[in-house]
């Protein structure tokens, strides 16, 4: 499994880190499995090994008879899997995110075609796709169209695509959902805004439903809990911390600078009244759920999110969606007070065992076991 640029440090892990770790600790209950992340200082501990040595690259490649990759892995080495002719899994999805990062608007155009580029070559040279849920894979099936990559005899194989990608939704391991469930409560934030710092997020609009909740009789508290700053993520922090400041809020608004760890996250998230992870309109929220939906299943916490994309339909579909529609930080507030004061409008309508990875992985776990039976063969 190749970690790309993520680290695994558990001081920094993100969420497409933290999904690739508990993929390889389901995958490693049927194969040897090892992590290649030359980011990683400190490597998690699980049933796999984690290389972070660059130098180890091609000889972790040599041995290997499949390789998974995720999101933008360094082109280099997507070259070096194709020349290898290993057995190419790629979590891949098209760098719609990356147009609203600051650091990316800064560096003119050849970078994003760099991303893009990579992604292409991705989609027209892996063997197998995982998409992370129903329009994810609506898009990757649009991409191998247009490159060619599926013809009729597609279709005659397996009308669902089933010999080109999986749908892997976004979970967890059992053994997190264990963790999860065994955590003890920590006192925490009322409310718990989970959707990161990125640009086409809208968390100025929380600050102020906080101050309408203050203004109504509702003493609401707030948690940023993902609030590391990055080169992408340094202003809106400073531009929160003032709002905060402005509006009167210190004691009840808290930024999580430090990444918690997962018994501290279980905790924490486990003794709040909901989620919140609210985006503008745009592209990238119309094709792709946010991975901070696992926090959310996990916990059957419900999530205040907006209605505009498939985060919100995964969500609403298991009956942990809170919709945000029109109204800006007045409707917010007023949802928030709701569910402050006990009253969840919905029910989740799912058990969490229905998204751990043991069983949505089954169909990738297949096809990694014809291909080592193949490999074996030759």
């Amino acid at each position: 499994m190749d970690a790309g640029d993520y680290s695994l440090d558990l001081e920094a892990i993100g969420g497409i880190g933290l999904r690739l770790v508990e993929l390889a600790d389901v995958l490693s209950q049927d194969f040897d499995v090892c992590i290649f992340s030359p980011t990683t200082k400190k490597p998690p501990t699980g049933n796999f090994a984690v290389h972070v040595h660059p130098e180890q690259w091609s000889s972790v490649l040599a041995q290997a008879f499949a390789v998974m990759t995720f999101d933008m892995p360094d082109r280099r080495r997507l070259e070096d899997i194709a020349h290898s002719g290993v057995f190419h899994i790629a979590e891949n999805a098209p760098p719609l995110e990356q147009l609203q990062y600051p650091s990316l608007s800064s560096t003119g155009d050849q970078t994003y075609l760099d991303m893009v580029d990579s992604f292409t070559f991705q989609a027209r040279n892996a063997d197998f796709f995982m998409v992370r849920s129903a329009v994810e894979m609506a898009t990757m099936a649009a991409s191998l169209c247009c490159l060619g990559r599926i013809t009729p005899s597609t279709v005659g194989e397996d009308a669902t695509f089933g010999t080109l990608m999986s749908l892997v939704p976004i979970g967890y391991s059992a053994s997190s959902l264990h963790r999860a469930q065994t955590a003890s409560p920590l006192q925490a934030p009322d409310f718990l805004w989970t959707g990161g710092l990125w640009s086409y997020f809208d968390p100025g609009t929380v600050i102020d439903a906080i101050a309408y909740c203050h203004q109504w009789g509702v003493p609401a508290t707030l948690g940023f809990l993902h609030c590391q700053e990055t080169a992408d993520t340094r202003d809106t922090i400073a531009s929160l911390k003032e709002q905060v400041r402005n509006l009167n809020l210190g004691p009840y608004v808290s930024f999580f600078e430090d990444t918690p760890s997962e018994e501290t996250r279980n905790g924490l998230i486990k003794s709040s009244k909901g989620l919140i992870c609210i985006a503008r309109p745009g592209i990238e929220n119309r094709t792709c759920v946010r991975l901070r939906v696992r926090d959310s299943r996990l916990h059957g916490i419900p999530t205040l999110v907006d209605a505009h994309g498939p985060t919100f339909d995964e969500l609403s579909r298991d009956g942990l969606a809170t919709p945000i529609a029109q109204g800006g930080p007045v409707a917010l507030a007023k949802a928030m007070m709701r569910l402050h004061r006990g009253i969840s409008q919905d029910r989740p309508r799912f058990t969490p065992s229905t998204y751990v990875y043991e069983t949505t992985m089954s169909s990738v776990k297949r096809v990694l076991q014809r291909e080592l039976r193949r490999t074996k063969s030759e």
